[in-house]
């Protein structure tokens, strides 16, 4: 712990074993509690946890390929750990060195051989409780211990069985005669109740010696080695290893008596052979692998000619201990297939685009001229067979020649010279699926393991042998037949993002579209981008005021033959807002209220990022990175989808949302905005020239709410709002991006600010991830600036703002004034009904519109209308009434439609001479 308790105050670097990590392994704070005052006197205990629980093992030893066993010879484990530059590093103790870091390092660890049947490391101790968890300290019991799980047939040795004191009993010698994987110690308590039951409890599973001991050996190492009998050919060892577990007594191994299980594994596999029964439980440390079955020989059946390939090696295992035979030779000349030129390469990668097949060409030879197969096996490393392999199409190659030895004896399975001139070829193709295919770029790649294995089977003795040659794996690496390019607003494509596994990279003249780019390239990049990712365009934008970003995408490819085209759609993908204080990745992918306006997939596609920022978003920074979703041959990807902050791959534009910046949105009035800022409308409008008609502003014209202030050292929010004559949960409701948290309310905490501190983008929080914070935090505020008289108490803060309102204001025919509010009366304020003496309106509202009538095709009215009978004239609380239209009655004609505005007009007519038409009067 040391100087790490405020922003910008962090852990900036920690590298175990020269690997440098980061979160969420590491935390990197700041922590509360961990100022510089006092932090000389805590060294010791005030500590605060960086990193835990890192498996190291990789970077300290190895685990070998054929057993699985780990083992470290004890190499140096580097630690390194870095601060900040604007840490104050703690001076600590009396010499005030500089703080150090505490690292731990937990281990597994096992007992040397020569501690074998040794008292166990941790003694057990039991407590004896009655139910409600109290000792019992009645009467002393005997406590047994005994093994209850017993890997290896040992024998617990020591006192095991003792009285309790206090209802305690704690043992002192206990020790575990062999080594075992797997022990539980039962302590049974003797003497309860009426009927001297016994109660007992069992500990965890542990393991004694893991690791280190039994000792193994080979009986006859140096002698008969294992071999299997000619007369049941490839079956069982003539000379089957015995395998001694053994104990180190005064530094001499001897025989134990251990009954651990010990498994058989082959090393060296020269003939790709195979073990049955390989597994045995020993008695009294002995183990005889009598009956163990190994398939596959590596010596031909020539009598006068005896030939032999690589043999084996047999690997014995037991509580994580290895002993390895000498190499053995295995009668019977059967010889596992081999791969043979134009198979491809074990591990080969082939690439193979989405709406392609890859074609797939298999050779096999057998050196014993058995006949055999080529067949698709599944992945060792997965288990998974790929479905998207075609049959294999098999046919021989070459000529078989019978192999002859002195006195023209023909051998069994004679094993030939390398350069053999018969074989299977086999062919295939693979057919990429989309499940197959990478969703998204960039990402992992997508490799299918497909795999492959040659079989001979024969019968020798009436017994069915098979030989399996290596299994040989290709990786299909599946890729996306092109990927798209942003074209606006401005260019990205995915060769400048770095995205791999894409087939045909989009081509263009990348110079005629994006000239600013290449003006820009000797700029600085900003920290926390990666080399090579974009620059981030800027737009600024406020609350109520609507963005609109032109995104524009094109993939020119089409495929060869069907000339089948890419179909595009832009999303959002991530966005993160930025403050002073910190950064923040939002749970969606686009900010609040913002969009990408959808339309059906095309190529090219063309859209645009709309947003109206809302109240509460003024103030950050929003990196809004987007990107595009494919659709080709029925399979679905997703472009540019940067797994971070920062990535090259992203592509993002930046927007921030100034504060004191407002658009005015439908519905929206003057004399509504200034009071749910806390201000008046005289003072909106004094700080807005350009207003000229205040009852009549458009939407979308930027108006300012007031000035924006940047901190200096010292400031706070307790003494801005003294400075500025507002409160502080004004300050708060203005500028939402403001902690709100107790230390900042109270004055306790200042703004930051670099200012006489640091270079303007020199500070700890002016990049983050590649994203511009600003130097200062930036404070939004509305001062009373257009009162006539001293600044008013807080009595009386209301009333001055009502006096600086006046319902002549409002617009005779389209609002009326309302919100009435007391500012005069009896006694002291606040006033009720029956005390107030004077009432104000406190803002303009518009009046309710009028129902207007519908009619049908012929005149006729369907629906009844409604006309502005009186109010609305932008006197105190005279909203508009809204009367029925009137309807003219017999002898009357309409001469004038009802309107919301005004009620209908009737005349009345008279017969005409001819009796069939009426006319006016």
């Amino acid at each position: 712990c040391t100087d790490l308790d405020a922003p910008g105050e962090v852990v900036r670097l920690v590298r175990v074993g020269g690997e440098e990590l980061g979160p969420p392994l590491v935390s990197t704070g700041p922590w509360d509690g961990c100022a510089f005052a006092g932090c000389k006197d805590q060294c010791d205990v005030n500590m605060r946890k960086v990193i835990s629980a890192l498996d190291v093992k990789a970077r300290l030893g190895s685990v070998d390929p054929r057993t699985g066993i780990y083992s470290s010879d004890g190499p140096p484990l580097s630690v390194e750990v870095a601060l900040s530059d604007s840490v104050n590093i703690c001076g600590c103790g009396a010499e005030r060195a500089p703080l150090v870091v505490k690292a731990t390092l937990r281990m597994q660890v096992s007992q040397d051989a020569r501690a074998q049947g040794q008292p166990l490391w941790v003694q057990p101790k039991v407590s004896l409780r009655n139910a409600d968890g109290t000792l019992y300290t009645l009467h002393s019991k005997t406590v047994l211990a005994q093994l209850a799980v017993n890997s290896a047939q040992a024998v617990l040795s020591g006192a095991s069985q003792l009285m309790s004191a206090a209802g305690v009993v704690a043992f002192t010698d206990l020790a575990i005669t062999e080594g075992g994987p797997r022990f539980t110690l039962r302590f049974v308590a003797l003497g309860f109740g009426a009927h001297n039951q016994s109660v007992y409890a069992e500990s965890q599973l542990l393991a004694v010696g893991k690791g280190n001991f039994p000792v193994l050996s080979l009986s006859c190492v140096a002698c008969d080695q294992p071999r299997t009998s000619k007369t049941a050919v490839y079956r069982a060892l003539t000379r089957p290893p015995i395998v001694q577990l053994q104990n180190v007594v005064s530094g001499t191994a001897v025989q134990s008596s251990s009954g651990l299980r010990v498994d058989a594994i082959i090393g060296v596999n020269g003939p790709g052979g195979r073990l049955e029964n390989e597994f045995r439980v020993a008695s009294s440390g002995l183990v005889n692998f009598e009956g163990l079955t190994l398939l596959n020989g590596n010596c031909n059946d020539c009598v006068n000619l005896p030939l032999c390939g690589a043999g084996y090696t047999l690997i014995f295992l037991a509580n994580d201990v290895a002993v390895e035979s000498q190499q053995f030779d295995v009668p019977g000349g059967n010889r596992a297939p081999r791969w043979t030129p134009r198979t491809p390469p074990a591990n080969a990668v082939i690439a193979v685009p989405i709406g392609t097949v890859a074609e797939l060409e298999l050779n096999a030879t057998d050196q014993n001229m058995n006949n055999f197969r080529i067949r698709q096996v599944a992945d060792p490393a997965s288990g998974v067979l790929s479905g998207e392999v075609a049959p294999l199409q098999q046919r021989p190659w070459g000529v078989k020649e019978q192999i002859l030895v002195p006195n023209n004896e023909v051998c069994k399975h004679p094993i030939t010279a390398e350069t053999l001139g018969w074989g299977i070829e086999a062919m295939t193709s693979f057919t990429p699926s989309c499940a197959s295919a990478a969703p998204q770029f960039p990402g992992p790649p997508a490799l299918v393991p497909v795999c492959f294995q040659a079989r001979d089977d024969f019968e020798e003795n009436s017994i069915s042998v098979q030989t399996d040659g290596e299994v040989r794996c290709v990786h299909m690496h599946v890729l996306a037949p092109s990927a798209p390019a942003f074209l606006e607003p401005y260019y990205w494509d995915a060769e400048m993002a770095g995205l791999e596994g894409i087939s045909v990279p989009m081509t263009v003249d990348r110079a005629s579209l994006m000239p600013e780019q290449e003006e820009e390239e000797g700029m600085m990049r900003p920290p926390g981008l990666e080399m090579g990712a974009a620059i981030p365009m800027k737009y600024e934008t406020g609350v109520g005021c609507t963005l609109r970003v032109p995104l524009r995408v094109e993939d020119h490819f089409a495929h060869p033959h069907d000339g089948e085209r890419p179909m595009l759609q832009v999303l959002g993908h991530r966005t993160t807002a930025t403050t002073v204080y910190g950064q923040e990745v939002l749970s969606s992918a686009l900010p609040m209220g913002a969009v990408v306006e959808t339309a059906a997939r095309a190529n090219p596609y063309v859209s645009a990022l709309v947003w109206q920022p809302t109240r509460g978003q003024e103030g950050r920074v929003y990196t809004v990175c987007m990107q595009v979703e494919t659709q080709y041959k029925g399979c679905q990807y997703r472009f540019y989808a940067a797994p971070y902050q920062g990535h090259r791959a992203q592509y993002c534009v930046e927007v921030a949302v100034e504060r004191c910046k407002y658009c005015m949105v439908q519905g929206d009035s003057f004399v509504g905005l200034s009071m749910s800022y806390h201000s008046t409308y005289t003072q909106l409008w004094a700080g807005n020239s350009h207003v000229l008609r205040p009852a009549h502003v458009p939407t979308e014209v930027p108006l300012n709410l007031g000035p924006v202030y940047k901190a200096v050292q010292e400031d706070s929010l307790q003494s801005l709002a003294a400075k500025f004559a507002v409160t502080v949960k004004d300050l708060l409701d203005w500028n939402p991006d403001l902690p709100h948290d107790p230390d900042m309310v109270a004055g306790r905490a200042h703004l930051l600010t670099s200012q006489g501190l640091y270079e303007p983008g020199m500070a700890p929080w002016s990049w983050r991830n590649g994203t511009r914070a600003p130097d200062a935090q930036e404070v939004c505020f509305l001062p009373e600036v257009c009162l006539f008289e001293a600044l008013p108490s807080a009595a009386g803060a209301a009333a001055a703002k009502q006096r600086s309102f006046d319902c002549g204001d409002c617009e005779d025919g389209h609002e009326y004034c309302t919100g009435r509010a007391c500012i005069e009366g009896e006694g002291p304020p606040p006033w009720s009904n029956s005390t107030c003496t004077r009432y104000v309106g406190t803002r303009c509202q518009l009046c309710q519109a009028c129902q207007a009538e519908e009619l049908d095709y012929a005149g006729h009215v369907t629906v009844p209308g409604f006309f502005r009978s009186a109010g609305c004239d932008g006197e105190a609380g005279n909203d508009a009434v809204c009367a029925p239209c009137s309807v003219c009655g017999p002898g009357y004609v309409e001469e004038r439609p009802c309107t919301p505005m005004q009620d209908r007009v009737c005349r009345k007519v008279l017969p005409s001479s001819s009796g069939t038409a009426f006319v006016p009067v």
